[in-house]
């Protein structure tokens, strides 16, 4: 509890040591992510995005921005095929499984900032946006699998933080969804509402001030 109060009190004095001029300006930027998980040696995730952004500040708190992107994932895993021999014994063939998804999305938000200061600031998005997603199976050495299409809406939250290299630069990171996603793939519809972090949600990136 100690610790954690600390941790508030310095972020309370780092961002309330002043702040730049930026209202009534334009942005441009945007954000990468990547995350790589390894279970074991044929079992392993790899995704990454590219989400450039633009957005229109019109006070010290509040910006108007919409992130335009591509996202893509990568899922190694295996399947054991049984095969009954003359014998009556089972014996199995490993072959790889791969699933790869690639999504384009549009995401309006509306951008509060707080705390405020020649450090940086702290951020929450909250946001509207819909993806497109097509999804490929393949069973490596063994069949092809189907071709599959996702269209998802969501809105809810991301916090994130900002810190100021310069008056017109600054790097950015977000963490986090709190909110509503609905995914509709074929006949199927999966809703999900929650809070999620994790090194999906995590994005870096960097915007800069015109």
């Amino acid at each position: 509890m100690k610790k954690l109060f600390f941790t508030l009190t310095l972020m309370c004095v780092l961002f309330s040591t002043g702040n730049a001029q930026t209202t009534g300006k334009f942005w441009l930027g945007g954000n990468i992510g990547f995350s790589s998980t390894i279970v074991e040696d044929d079992v392993r995730n790899t995704s990454y995005s590219i989400l450039p952004e633009f957005g229109y500040i019109f006070s010290e708190r509040w910006a108007l921005g919409v992130n335009v992107g591509y996202s893509y994932s990568k899922t190694t895993n295996y399947i054991d095929i049984p095969t009954l021999g003359s014998d009556f014994i089972y014996t199995y063939t490993r072959y790889n499984l791969v699933n790869s998804t690639d999504n384009f999305s549009i995401v309006p938000f509306v951008r509060y900032s707080f705390l405020k200061g020649s450090i940086g600031n702290l951020f929450v998005d909250g946001s509207i946006g819909y993806t497109y997603g097509k999804q490929i199976v393949e069973k490596t050495d063994y069949t092809i699998g189907k071709e599959t299409e996702t269209h998802t809406v969501e809105t809810g939250f991301r916090p994130g933080v900002a810190i100021n290299l310069s008056n017109h630069v600054a790097i950015t990171g977000k963490f986090g969804f709190f909110g509503y996603q609905r995914s509709k793939e074929e006949e199927q519809n999966t809703d999900y509402f929650g809070f999620s972090i994790n090194m999906r949600q995590f994005q870096v990136g960097v915007n800069i001030v015109l």
